[in-house]
């Protein structure tokens, strides 16, 4: 939709704000004159029933008219003047029509009394109360216009705040009717405006933070390789053996390159929604063994032993096997990287209340209390000073956890520093 198209709705003339103002305005005029014409036929008809005379009714019935339509025509006009003008406020035209009301019963009654010969001492009293009325009416108008607008000022208060960027304004609601209810709307707005504006804050922080760490994961690698190629060219490294071990640290580069493309590819999809599972009863138990068979070559070069411990009869879940197996090797990559020399890994597979648990546990260094929390955000890592080779990119525990959560199961982790770690997930039994 262009410009053009955007604008089309206010220039319309049927919607502009003084059409639609002189339409209600004349709508107002229709409807009070038929309800002062039904309310003068019924006072006529109460006059004439009581015996008063023809004479009498008529001109009251004619002062009545008068006096109703000047008041309406010019109440009219004053709150159209009010409406135009800036330094009128609600308040005034709030009060315009209560004492325009105020006055013509005050003419109404004083020209009554005048026709009914009432003595110049009895009209006096009369004026005297009648003022006395007018006032009490008036100071009326005042608190209930006041009571109106005092609630809009701290509404336009707290508005003008926000527009400043204070998204934590919020309007003090006093009264429960529409004055407060539209102060309960906007606190709610604020409170969403203000949620929305932390995780703008939040994802902007998240963003940085992902392009600087794939920035350094990406440049140490690339950095090596181009310093090792530079060499072989320069004829720096111009011994066979020297030349074979740059290649094979090349090689080596352009593998955790691979592998940091791919598990980024990965992480986006599981962000983003888009991972796609092939679900099929899956046996958890021969899972397990695949995972020991294919790292247990590893975990002998560590010199760290890799065992598991299965419950016999383990139903199998409803699960992509490939995900899962990705899921394994990621947390028992990760056990073996943090397990010193001489210890253990540990597979536990056993039956719980939503399907089944699997733990990964190691007896290795431990996590830091404070890391805990933040241990499946991605390329997060306790030791910042821990290089990629040796820690890591971080994305291994984000992937398990997008992985599991998309088979709508929970993971957790807890750890005691010296002691071990263990991680743990749950997964629905098969349907």
């Amino acid at each position: 939709m262009d410009r053009a198209e955007l604008l089309q709705p206010v220039v319309d003339t049927g919607s502009l704000p003084g059409t639609a103002q002189a339409s209600g305005h004349l709508r107002l005029l229709v409807s009070t004159a038929i309800a002062g014409a039904a309310l003068l036929i019924f006072s006529l008809a109460v006059a004439v029933r009581m015996g008063a005379p023809e004479h009498d009714a008529v001109l009251l019935g004619l002062t009545l008219v008068v006096s109703g339509l000047s008041s309406l025509v010019l109440a009219l006009v004053l709150l159209r003047l009010a409406e135009q003008s800036p330094r009128i406020g609600l308040a005034t035209r709030l009060i315009i029509p209560g004492a325009l009301a105020i006055a013509v019963m005050l003419l109404n009654i004083w020209f009554t009394a005048a026709m009914m010969f009432i003595s110049n001492h009895d009209l006096a009293l009369l004026a005297v109360l009648l003022t006395y009325s007018g006032a009490l009416g008036l100071v009326a108008s005042f608190v209930l216009a006041r009571s109106i607008t005092g609630g809009l000022e701290k509404l336009n208060a707290a508005v003008r705040r926000m527009a400043t960027g204070e998204s934590s304004a919020r309007v003090a609601v006093d009264t429960a009717d529409e004055v407060g209810a539209l102060g309960t709307a906007f606190n709610r707005m604020a409170e969403q405006a203000e949620t929305a504006e932390r995780g703008r804050l939040e994802n902007e922080t998240a963003r940085r933070a992902l392009l600087a760490a794939v920035s350094h994961d990406l440049r140490t690698p690339l950095s090596a390789i181009r310093v090792m190629l530079e060499a072989i060219e320069d004829g720096v490294a111009d011994d066979e053996q020297t030349i074979t071990r740059y290649h094979r640290a090349m090689h080596a580069e352009v593998s955790r390159l691979s592998t940091l493309i791919d598990d980024l590819f990965e992480l986006t999809q599981i962000e983003a929604g888009a991972l796609r599972l092939s679900l099929e009863r899956t046996d958890i138990a021969s899972l397990i063994s695949e995972m020991l068979e294919a790292m247990q070559a590893e975990a002998d070069r560590e010199g760290i032993g890799l065992m598991a411990s299965v419950d016999v009869g383990l139903q199998p879940v409803n699960a992509d096997g490939q995900k899962l197996f990705r899921v394994l090797l990621n947390l028992i990559t990760n056990a073996l990287r943090h397990t010193p020399r001489d210890g253990t890994v540990t597979l536990i597979a056993r039956e719980s209340e939503p399907g089944v648990a699997i733990t990964i546990a190691d007896t290795g260094e431990g996590i830091a209390s404070e890391d805990l929390p933040h241990v499946f955000e991605r390329f997060y890592r306790g030791d910042k000073s821990r290089s990629r080779a040796g820690g890591g990119a971080g994305l291994g525990l984000a992937i398990a956890r997008g992985i599991v959560e998309a088979h709508g199961g929970t993971i957790g982790v807890e750890s005691l520093p010296g002691q071990g770690t263990a991680f743990t997930f749950t997964l629905p039994r098969s349907g």
